[in-house]
């Protein structure tokens, strides 16, 4: 491996390390760090990245083997679903090595990724799928022990660790958020592995046309 990836690869390994303590904001920045080595890529010359697909696809495991401790904290259906996605990836990230085809990845895309963000920031901001104990979102928000469950007059919230109102979504409404979500995952990865539409940009030439995209109203 060359200085680069070296670099490359301390940074996706720390960045994934801050879910373990705050969920949501700590998953968010896994994934905002995941994006970074396509712009350092582009920023630094220190021997170069070889097999870029192959070496972001490993690193990738690490914040995914992350979200998945995390993960393994909750309860009920959101923890099966969880468990589940992330190893319906994990075949996909196999098959991938298998193959070296890239196409692979359209039939694999990362719905744990989304899922993992989306139930945490639920329990971050105190809202839980119906289901789901409320005794074990403490441990995916970092709050003190969960306080006994206090149903308001429509008996649907209650009140967790520090004064946490804790509104319980049905699993229908839930189903309709994760719908467009998955739909939106499904392009991105065919965009990305299938269409190849990025493969002609780097990162900074991307951002570049993005931005006179933007600004060419004004001007």
């Amino acid at each position: 491996m060359s200085i680069e990836m070296w670099i490359i690869a301390v940074i996706r390994l720390v960045g994934a390390l801050p879910v373990l303590r705050w969920p949501f904001y700590g998953g968010l920045l896994a994934i905002a760090v995941d994006q970074s080595d396509l712009f350092l890529m582009n920023l630094i010359d220190l021997g170069g990245v070889s097999d870029y697909q192959t070496f972001d696809k490993y690193l990738d495991q690490a914040y995914l083997f992350a979200f998945l401790i995390v993960a393994w904290r909750w309860e009920g259906f959101v923890r099966t679903i969880a468990i589940a996605l992330y190893g319906y990836r994990l075949i996909g990230f196999a098959a991938f090595e298998t193959l070296q085809d890239r196409d692979i990845l359209l039939f694999f895309p990362n719905l744990f990724e989304f899922w993992f963000l989306l139930i945490a920031g639920l329990m971050h901001f105190g809202r839980l799928p119906r289901f789901t104990s409320p005794e074990r979102i403490t441990a995916a928000i970092g709050a003190q022990p969960a306080a006994p469950l206090q149903s308001d007059r429509r008996g649907d919230a209650g009140i967790v660790g520090r004064d946490r109102a804790t509104r319980y979504i049905p699993t229908h409404g839930l189903a309709l958020i994760c719908l467009p979500l998955i739909a939106l995952k499904v392009f991105q990865e065919y965009a990305i592995h299938y269409a190849r539409w990025l493969d002609s940009f780097t990162a900074v030439e991307a951002v570049e046309a993005a931005w006179r995209w933007l600004s060419q109203p004004f001007t």
